[in-house]
């Protein structure tokens, strides 16, 4: 990460399905949904998904899909 730049975190909520619900881990992801079994079903995904360096302008807004929760952000 360089000086000038700026960390992008998802805004999503993180889902789970029924096989994952009662199992919590310190890692790992689920093999039904694809949930980190480090979080919790309902909690804030937070993850990093992009470095933006300031000062940087894009003409228009650029999507991105969580990995993790698969919710679209905007940047």
């Amino acid at each position: 990460m360089s000086r000038g730049s700026i960390r992008v975190n998802c805004r999503g909520v993180i889902i789970g399905c029924n096989e994952c619900k009662d199992e919590e881990l310190k890692e790992g992801f689920c093999t039904w949904c694809g949930r980190p079994l480090n979080k919790c079903i309902g909690d804030k995904c937070g993850i990093v998904y992009a470095y933006v360096e300031r000062g940087y302008v894009w003409k228009g807004a650029i999507k991105v899909k969580c990995r993790y929760c698969k919710t679209i952000n905007k940047i």
